[in-house]
């Protein structure tokens, strides 16, 4: 018999007997505060009511059901409770649950996997056994391994396919109403680069829907990088639209960063609408008026106090020999807790920012630290260090105020899936308000309690020529469309004021059907009928309707009841297409960052079709249905692999001047890549 564990033992050497304890008998607990008032008005109630009872308190129930307040922790939780649970019920009265369990098993586990970036062997591990032998129904088990999950990742993905297929037939138009994004990137963790592609619509009910076609590992040489990637780019856009029946005619417009590759692409091969992402466009305005890229002549001072901040922030983190100084300096000196100071990088979007306010926050631990490294410095009979940001504080709170509101801007188009208005509406109120050289700055500590502003007078003069420069860096970005009739020929899109004319004057050419009439008759007829729309649109008294929230209803909303009164036929439907406009590229940039993080250690025996698949899956939640995967019989898998992640090229195609073996690897299968190799082998 084995003997007791060493903790029970220990605990039996130490009991000893206690002779003056009493058994308490049990009564009511009191724990709350306020049962135990002894108020006038408790008292001389008939019947107390109970404010505590178990977990939820009587009062927060109360407030809840009477007031309609909650907290949006207990709000968030609870509607996730709501939806799981619909979900278990939707799951147990199926019919794959009733006749095939199993399978059911296989497939959550797979989208666990999926979701949640673990291992794929994660089923085969000791403890995984041991916990599916006790816990789960024995029409439940079956044997789960690697190869298993992998299968099932090629089963979802081929019915998610179809039903995100389904999708795009349901909301074509014959005209183009499509939005496409697309992007290469350099994953931070992997360090591979990737191409991705996304399409946004505005569907048949009115949702703003975004769809992620997919992903692809991408290494190209150094000759093919310096020619450009457009070809073999574009080779691939066009096999991953064919696997959903797209082609480039369904799409009206695009969006992207402004790189030249990308961009020509877009422009040039698919002939695309072409829109700034306005997160990268707030960005490169930012860096171009505060001299961070290549013309820092245009704003001299703020790039040297840009390197005096950089030089401050490197001295307090790397000197060692104050040791914990600043941490206890920041803990008794200033307010915050944090006790670091954040590094600055020109190319992340929020980081001059963050970088001058943290330094704001800490200036006497910093004025102190620098104080007590000169005294050291005179004892040790060496040169004393200069703080390098010494009279500069005002300079940078008076910035800071200037550069919040654009802060704001970008933090707003870093959502997953920012709303067009919104951000829409932020940069004009930037425009019209924060950088009108005649109007006071908002202060960076200003609160709705203690509002606080800076008058123009006031301003120091590098703040005053910061906010000039910034204000035209995003009038030559953006808001010389509304000015410009040149520039306004070219950006089409999300433009709502007067000069949004020529649009809807060009709707014929997107929207009219086929006439047997000369081209002049019709152009002028549909000339004429898009401008009675928009005549009737400028005297129409429609107002925004409310919530029963209170909350005024969203501009999507506004236009479905304008379309469903039947009285304008061709301005919702141009509506459609401009609101589909994504305002921001951030929603592709965290594909990527899914797709890199899907290439673990604990992966390397994973194909890469197989990671673009689960990134597909786990980027496409919402369509991916386990009730509607099919089985695939054994053997059949690699015939459903899509063609975009490998594809045969054309061998007539000379494909030597334009491709290199490694670049062909990443896009042919092995097998085809061997055809190929033997193929030029013979001739």
């Amino acid at each position: 018999m084995s003997s007791a564990p060493a903790a029970v033992r220990q605990a039996i050497e130490n009991w000893t007997e206690c002779v003056s304890s009493t058994m308490r008998t049990a009564r009511r607990r009191s724990d709350s505060s306020a049962w135990q008032m002894n108020s006038v008005e408790m008292r001389s109630t008939p019947k107390p009511a109970a404010i505590v009872k178990g977990e939820t308190s009587a009062a927060v129930k109360h407030l809840r059901l009477v007031h309609h307040l909650e907290s949006p922790k207990a709000k968030k939780e609870g509607k996730k409770q709501r939806k799981r649970e619909v979900e278990v019920e939707h799951l147990r009265s199926s019919t794959m649950y009733a006749r095939n369990p199993a399978r059911l098993n296989v497939l959550l586990e797979t989208l666990r996997i999926i979701n949640h970036n673990l291992p794929l062997c994660i089923c085969e591990y000791e403890e995984s056994k041991l916990l599916e032998a006790l816990v789960k129904k024995d029409e439940m088990k079956v044997i789960i391994t690697a190869e298993r999950i992998g299968e099932t990742i090629i089963e979802s993905y081929s019915s998610t396919r179809k039903e995100i297929t389904e999708f795009f037939e349901d909301n074509k138009e014959v005209y183009p109403n499509f939005i496409m994004m697309a992007d290469f990137w350099t994953c931070k963790t992997t360090s591979k680069k990737y191409l991705g592609l996304r399409v946004y619509v505005i569907d048949r009910n009115w949702q703003f829907t975004s769809v992620l076609l997919g992903t692809r590992k991408f290494s190209p040489s150094y000759g093919d990088r310096d020619k450009g990637i457009r070809r073999p780019f574009l080779l691939w856009m066009r096999r991953a639209l064919e696997d959903f029946r797209l082609t480039s005619s369904n799409f009206y417009g695009a969006t992207s960063d402004k790189g030249s590759d990308v961009r020509c692409l877009l422009t040039d091969e698919l002939q695309l609408r072409w829109e700034w992402c306005i997160a990268h466009m707030a960005h490169a305005a930012t860096r171009s008026a505060c001299g961070m890229n290549d013309k820092k002549q245009d704003n001299t001072e703020m790039a040297e106090l840009i390197t005096q901040l950089t030089t401050t922030i490197y001295q307090v983190r790397t000197v060692e020999v104050t040791g914990d100084l600043f941490e206890a300096l920041c803990n008794s000196r200033t307010e915050t807790s944090t006790t670091r100071l954040l590094n600055y990088s020109s190319a992340r979007f929020l980081s001059i920012t963050n970088a001058i306010r943290r330094v704001l926050d800490k200036w006497p631990a910093l004025e102190e630290w620098f104080a007590e490294r000169a005294r050291k410095a005179v004892r040790d009979k060496t040169r004393p260090p200069v703080f390098p940001l010494a009279g500069r504080e005002k300079d940078l709170s008076h910035v800071l105020s200037v550069l919040v509101p654009v802060a704001e801007l970008k933090r707003t188009c870093q959502a997953d899936a920012p709303n067009q208005v919104d951000v829409l509406m932020m940069l004009y109120k930037l425009r019209l308000n924060y950088l009108n050289n005649e109007k006071p700055v908002r202060h960076y500590l200003s609160t709705d309690t203690d509002p606080r502003w800076i008058e123009p007078n006031e301003l120091t003069p590098l703040a005053k020529s910061t906010r000039r420069l910034l204000r035209d860096a995003f009038d030559e970005r953006f808001f010389c469309r509304y000015y410009d009739d040149a520039k306004m020929a070219k950006l089409r899109t999300r433009s709502t004021s007067s000069k949004s004319h020529p649009i809807y004057s060009e709707l014929e050419a997107m929207f009219a059907p086929p006439q047997h009439r000369s081209a002049a008759v019709v152009v002028n007829q549909m000339q004429r009928r898009v401008d009675e729309e928009l005549d009737r649109w400028k005297d129409d008294p429609m107002q925004v309707e409310r919530l029963e929230s209170g909350a005024p209803e969203s501009v999507l909303s506004l236009w479905r009841r304008v379309e469903h009164r039947q009285y304008y036929i061709f301005l919702p439907r141009a509506v459609k297409v401009l609101f589909a406009v994504p305002a921001s590229s951030c929603q592709i940039e965290r594909d990527f960052s899914v797709s890199g993080s899907m290439v673990t250690s604990q992966r390397t025996s994973l194909s890469q079709h197989n990671i673009d698949m689960a990134t597909f899956l786990n980027r496409n939640g919402e369509f991916v249905d386990l009730l509607q995967c099919e089985a695939i019989k054994r053997g059949k898998h690699r015939e459903h692999t899509p063609s975009c992640f490998t594809y045969p090229l054309d061998l007539d195609w000379d494909i030597e001047e334009d491709f290199s073996d490694e670049i062909l690897a990443g896009f042919m299968s092995s097998t085809s890549f061997s055809l190929y190799e033997e193929g030029k082998e013979n001739s």
